[in-house]
């Protein structure tokens, strides 16, 4: 069984008011708030047994190169759109932080997009890409459609890593949300879930999307934007 607070509407927009009061001032950077957004979401939904629901917790920032973190700059046409991962964290240790991904710290969606990516952006109504001279794509993101939702991992195309990851720890159901800033550029929140999320619940889900793009809003009109 899910977490009861995935039944209950009202108490995951209490949960996303909660986050917006406690991190909406007391960070740095973008990266800081993403990390402590996924953190905070892997450790309050859990079992009775104190397991977290969620194997994994994740936040992608969609941008141009240039706005990727100075670390993991790559060669790229400055044109191009490029997921970075913002923050991380799960159930194991080299989950915990984006620095420590093996695979995804970035990714350039022009020759690296994954299946489980390509869905996601049909599903939350994002468009990866960025307008010819750098100035926002009309309509990137569109307002009605706020959830990426695979109700059974085991087996879908869309989820990646079936041998390494589904299997071997158990991923049931994938929720996420995802929205545009001003800037133009957005976020996406991918949770993969060891627990059946069935449909209404992964719409509660969604309750947090407007606290998350606010509190997240608020570090990406700063700079610097990563602290690494």
């Amino acid at each position: 069984m899910s977490h009861p607070a995935l039944n209950d509407i009202a108490t995951m927009n209490e949960f996303g008011r909660q986050l917006l009061s406690d991190y909406r001032s007391s960070l740095q950077t973008f990266d800081q708030a993403a990390q402590a957004i996924v953190e905070r979401i892997h450790q309050t939904f859990r079992t009775p047994q104190g397991d977290s629901i969620f194997a994994l917790v994740r936040i992608f920032y969609l941008a141009r190169p240039a706005h990727a973190p100075n670390a993991w700059r790559v060669s790229a046409d400055p044109t191009d759109v490029l997921l970075s991962l913002a923050g991380s964290y799960g159930d194991e240790p080299a989950w915990c932080h984006p620095t420590q991904s093996q695979q995804h710290k970035t990714v350039l969606l022009s020759t690296q997009a994954t299946p489980m990516m390509l869905e996601a952006f049909r599903q939350l109504g994002i468009q990866p890409r960025l307008g010819a001279q750098g100035e926002p794509a009309q309509q990137i993101m569109s307002a009605d459609l706020r959830r990426f939702y695979v109700p059974e991992a085991l087996g879908s195309p869309f989820i990646p890593d079936q041998k390494q990851f589904v299997k071997p720890y158990g991923i049931r159901s994938v929720v996420g949300v995802g929205s545009q800033f001003v800037s133009g550029n957005a976020y996406m929140l991918i949770s993969f879930s060891k627990q059946f999320i069935d449909d209404q619940q992964s719409l509660n889900f969604t309750a947090l999307a407007p606290y998350v793009a606010t509190l997240l809003a608020i570090y990406e009109a700063k700079e610097p934007l990563w602290s690494f």
